[in-house]
């Protein structure tokens, strides 16, 4: 089971008492990753990111309610969290992502699906991605059909 609780007893308060745009679809944050009792601050990566991988931990995101009529596409067992902001992105692109710069969660990535079934994950955004196939797709397709048809590597990074 994942462990994921707030990072402090005010972050919906420090997220939501500021004016937020309307056009706002995804408020994200930072993360704290909890490692087996061990906190260490998770990477944020550029919205822009998100045409490769996910750029912040869902974990640390509030999503617009409209967004979810849509819902997760189970066809993704892994993935479906990155499906989902994936479709946003494309659909209205960055402008609807804010990034706040405040630690939102505590997360236990050690025993997440995405930490403990990486190469179905990789595989899942692969497929998400291929509609949108550019030359990084092509890489990181080729990256990992060598690692894991060729050499058979059981992790990925």
């Amino acid at each position: 089971m994942q462990g994921i609780c707030f990072y402090s007893k005010d972050t919906l308060e420090k997220v939501f008492s500021k004016s937020i745009n309307d056009n706002i679809k995804v408020i994200y944050g930072d993360v704290m990753l909890n490692k087996q009792g061990v906190l260490s601050q998770g990477k944020v990566y550029p919205i822009s990111f998100m045409q490769i991988a996910m750029p912040f931990c869902h974990q640390s995101s509030f999503s617009h309610i409209s967004e979810y009529t849509h819902g997760f596409n189970l066809q993704f067992k892994i993935g479906a969290d990155f499906e989902f902001y994936y479709r946003i992105y494309h659909q209205y692109n960055d402008r609807v992502f804010l990034y706040m710069p405040i630690n939102i969660a505590i997360y236990e990535n050690v025993e997440g699906l995405s930490t403990i079934r990486i190469k179905e994950c990789r595989k899942e955004w692969l497929i998400i991605r291929s509609d949108n196939k550019d030359i990084r797709w092509y890489y990181d397709y080729l990256k990992y059909f060598i690692k894991y048809k060729v050499l058979n590597i059981k992790r990925y990074k």
